[in-house]
């Protein structure tokens, strides 16, 4: 369940990024004017564009969480299917991070929410913060102390 969810949720990203680098450059797409546009950012920061041009210090931490997290499953053997789901969402978002970083130099992100002036973020980024949350909710209301 783990690979298929890590594979999918990779090759989404994957995928729209690649389709919003060739053809999203140079334009801002609206999906719903005013609310959702697809806008092609290049991203050399962190969440909401923060600590531009800290490459390497993203590749390093990033590939010190995923060990982290791996460590975590080997060992503990998680059964429940919320840890296994969330940390599969949590890692399929960081590889696919990583994947921009390390041969772009920076992350592609396209997804617009302009609502809430929201900064432009990408699958992977969802992936992330849906993982996080769901592994939040198990340690909050399910995990046995």
């Amino acid at each position: 369940m783990m690979v298929l969810i890590i594979a999918l949720s990779l090759m989404a990203d994957l995928v729209t990024k690649r389709l919003a680098t060739l053809y999203l450059q140079n334009t801002s797409f609206p999906v719903i004017k005013n609310v959702l546009h697809l806008t092609y950012v290049e991203n050399t920061g962190a969440a909401f564009g923060m600590y531009k041009g800290g490459r390497w210090f993203f590749i390093i931490t990033t590939v010190l969480i995923l060990c982290g997290i791996v460590f975590m499953l080997i060992k503990y053997k998680p059964q429940q299917k919320l840890v296994k789901v969330s940390s599969a969402l949590v890692m399929a978002g960081a590889v696919g991070n990583l994947i921009d970083r390390i041969y772009n130099g920076f992350v592609v992100d396209f997804i617009d929410f302009r609502v809430i002036n929201y900064p432009v973020f990408n699958i992977a980024d969802c992936c992330v913060v849906v993982g996080a949350v769901l592994f939040a909710v198990w340690v909050i209301f399910f995990e046995k102390k």
